[in-house]
């Protein structure tokens, strides 16, 4: 997001191309080196000598792409089954919870996109009824993980809405009960 604000994305999905002026090639190499760099930083210090050093944010950002975009029925399963066991422990804060459960969800999304219609003249909804579900499903797995010896009435409260609330707004009720619950 930092790099599409700057309005440097183009530099790494290559429709910037290498100018061949020589002011346009300084100025190209100056914000090449700033992107790499700004890339590097963001890497996790462990990985970075599995990845080559390169002096162009195209061919790095393939590279990054090519080691781990990649999307196999193991590394699926593994966060899904990673969800699928994610609960809020004793003493952990809903907050918390809320956060490890929610990045687990994200990212089956981002590995498994929802359905949407792709020809531009669906009247179907096919693309709002699946967010829906979707969104059902998060709701789910959110009361499911949750302490059920603290929150059993507000998750029964939320269930018996009609219709059922987004996540975010059961979120917020159950935010709300934990602070009554708080000591003051």
């Amino acid at each position: 997001m930092a790099i599409k604000s700057r309005r440097k994305f183009g530099f790494i999905n290559g429709t910037i191309t290498k100018p061949t002026d020589a002011f346009g090639l300084d100025n190209w190499e100056v914000v090449q080196c700033t992107l790499v760099s700004r890339i590097r930083n963001a890497i996790d210090p462990s990985l970075l000598d599995t990845i080559s050093y390169v002096d162009d944010a195209s061919v790095l950002w393939s590279e990054l792409e090519a080691q781990f975009a990649v999307v196999d029925g193991t590394k699926l399963h593994g966060i899904k089954t990673q969800l699928h066991n994610c609960k809020q422990t004793k003493g952990m804060d809903v907050t918390t919870y809320y956060g490890k459960m929610k990045a687990l969800s994200d990212s089956i999304v981002v590995h498994e996109p929802p359905f949407a219609c792709k020809c531009g003249k669906c009247e179907c909804e096919i693309g709002p009824a699946t967010v829906k579900r979707l969104d059902n499903e998060r709701l789910h797995q959110f009361f499911m993980g949750l302490d059920a010896t603290l929150y059993a009435n507000i998750r029964s409260q939320q269930f018996q809405l009609d219709p059922l609330p987004t996540l975010n707004r059961a979120y917020h009720a159950v935010l709300r009960e934990e602070r009554l619950r708080a000591p003051t």
